[in-house]
């Protein structure tokens, strides 16, 4: 027990004492003069012992000796029971063992001192309870003869209603305090106090995600049906092919079926000569090892994680990981099908699903993908619905193959010489020449994504991906990122009047030449304030304002972006419908989908006007 607990310990059982003494003379007042005399002889005794107090090392012993009864089991639960009872009615009876020392008389080989006692009921506390027991304290050869005090026939205090014996060292045990047997009664038939309960909190946290606790062994079980109704058989195992380790992994293992083919690879499997199948097989026993070495215990998207790494010491995944998932999509897919007589298409759409994976679900690092990241970021959800659904469009976030046809064609429009590269001349025709050139200043700047080659001022298919991303749908937090960092000239996280007022003059200017009458600074200013915060009085625009507000979309399109800055003040009817017809829908869905009908529809009138001439 620490020497805070001890002071605490020894201020309660002193202001219980007051307390007691309070109520001990409120009770009897014609009784004053006689409990004030037996005080006077108490303290007259414990004056005496006092005496130690000009003697270092006595009183070193006796705080030794008091830290050492303070710490003890019985003594936290004789201070336990004092804080809880208010009153303990029934009279103490001897314990078994213990033989208490008549009223009134000290003994010692050293102190002889006696207290009188008075016939008068002693005021019923838990002190004067908790009091009556034996404290054996072994006895110090430093400390005086106390002088007695004689027996007046007084009323005595409640804290010496019961005699404290002291023996020397060598007549006693160890220190130790025996309780009543009515106080251990007492002790065994209450409930614990509520400062003492030990509340079991449940587990919230999960390092690597919370498990149901009987879903191993039932894992277990469905494998080891499955291992016995195998077919085909080695000398020492059950062999397992390609069928049964797919329902397996969608139903024991819950991550999709096209994923057998990385458990092939891990479990090295061969394709046996006097195997009556044609396909791959497996070892039951590798398939064991693998499953206890990276599936058991572990939720769904930390399997999925383990299956993707190289080694067992990567902590996170890059796209190199992630290139195996989206193969298997393309050679196992019904609904892609039709790219294999063009792999240069199926390399396009490889580095498209990569940079949308990446973009959506990279929180921390765009390059590195953690495993928390793998559900959050719904990419389990997806690989999953792609499993059971041969229709690929129906998964919009990363698969579709419309998204990444939109996504191409866009590319192919504004790359004028087709070396799949774009420049700043490129960039500013995307769109019917919407953007500045001030934010596309700061695109090809790299501060939002440093680009493929900043020195010649080129930017890639993937870093269009992003760019497109962004621009189409500036609802999404990735977007709010990027234009955040393009419009925060001085990268302090904070958008200031100037920095709004750095990129709208462009756009001011771009209105005249267009022959549109300007929107003043100011009334645009007040606008988009009102807009994002009207109850506050700063102009001071954080990442948080615009994520609380929602309208990131309209505040970043009125600063760089004519077309919808015209879209917006005009109100754009077709906009507004597509909104409430496709509630759904994501912005960049409902442009993708407008634009891939676009093309359809151009490339059939291409192709009706070829058949004609030709």
């Amino acid at each position: 027990m620490s020497s805070s607990s001890v002071n605490g310990v020894s201020s309660m059982i002193g202001r219980l004492d007051l307390d007691l003494r309070d109520s001990g003379s409120a009770e009897d007042c014609s009784s004053g003069s006689e409990e004030e005399s037996g005080l006077q002889s108490f303290e007259k005794v414990v004056g005496d012992l006092q005496l130690c107090d000009v003697l270092p090392k006595a009183k070193m012993k006796l705080s030794e000796l008091y830290c050492t009864w303070a710490s003890a089991e019985d003594t936290r639960k004789l201070v336990e029971v004092v804080v809880e009872n208010d009153d303990i009615k029934k009279e103490p009876s001897s314990s078994p063992g213990f033989h208490p020392v008549p009223r009134g008389q000290i003994r010692s080989p050293t102190i002889e001192a006696t207290v009188s006692s008075t016939s008068r009921p002693i005021p019923k506390s838990p002190v004067a309870k908790l009091i009556r027991s034996t404290v054996v304290f072994p006895s110090s050869p430093t400390i005086g003869v106390a002088q007695t005090a004689p027996n007046r026939g007084k009323k005595v205090s409640p804290l010496v209603a019961e005699p404290l014996v002291l023996k020397t060292l060598s007549d006693s045990p160890p220190p130790f305090i025996l309780l009543d047997s009515d106080l251990e009664q007492t002790l065994a038939e209450r409930s614990p106090s509520p400062f003492r309960r030990k509340t079991q909190l449940p587990q919230f946290y999960f390092a690597n995600g919370k498990v149901a606790g009987d879903s191993e062994a039932a894992e277990r079980r469905a494998m080891k049906a499955a291992f016995d109704g195998c077919e085909y058989r080695s000398e020492s195992e059950a062999l397992i092919g390609e069928d049964e380790v797919r329902t397996l992994m969608n139903e024991v293992v819950g991550l999709p079926s096209f994923l057998a083919e990385v458990v092939f690879e891990g479990c090295h499997a061969w394709r046996p000569t006097d195997s009556p199948r044609e396909s791959l097989v497996i070892d039951t026993k590798a398939f064991r090892k693998l499953y206890d070495d990276s599936l058991a215990g572990f939720p769904t998207h930390r399997r999925l994680f383990h299956l993707l790494r190289f080694n067992k010491y990567e902590t996170f995944l890059r796209r190199e990981h992630l290139q195996r998932v989206v193969d298997l999509v393309l050679v196992q897919h019904t609904g892609l099908n039709f790219l294999e007589s063009t792999p240069q298409f199926q390399v396009r759409y490889l580095e498209t699903v990569l940079e949308r994976i990446f973009y959506k679900c990279a929180k921390r690092n765009p390059n590195r993908l953690y495993p928390k990241e793998l559900e959050q970021g719904g990419l389990l959800a997806a690989m999953r619905k792609i499993d059971t659904d041969e229709d690929i469009n129906s998964e919009r976030d990363f698969f579709s193959y419309e998204h990444f046809y939109v996504l191409f064609c866009r590319f192919w429009e504004i790359d004028t010489d087709h070396d799949m590269h774009i420049d700043s001349e490129d960039l500013l025709s995307y769109g019917g020449h919407a953007l500045s050139c001030r934010i596309v200043e700061r695109i090809f700047a790299g501060v939002a994504r440093p680009v493929a080659d900043p020195s010649n001022s080129v930017m890639s298919y993937t870093d269009f991906v992003w760019f497109c991303l962004s621009e189409e749908d500036k609802t999404s937090e990735r977007a709010l990122e990027y234009w955040f960092q393009c419009i925060d000239l001085d990268g302090d996280g904070i958008i200031t009047l100037f920095d709004m007022e750095y990129f709208y003059e462009e756009q001011i200017h771009r209105m005249e030449c267009l022959g549109h009458e300007p929107i003043t600074f100011v009334n645009v200013v007040n606008q988009l304030l009102d807009m994002l915060e009207p109850w506050s009085s700063t102009v001071i625009i954080t990442k948080d304002v615009l994520r609380r507000s929602k309208q990131q979309s309209a505040f970043f399109n009125v600063l760089f972006n004519i077309n919808k800055l015209f879209a917006l003040e005009g109100k754009d009817l077709r906009t507004i419908r597509q909104v409430r017809e496709t509630p759904d829908l994501t912005d960049w869905d409902r442009f993708a989908l407008f634009e891939y009908h676009r093309l359809s529809a151009e490339e059939e009138e291409t192709e009706t006007v070829e058949s004609i001439v030709f």
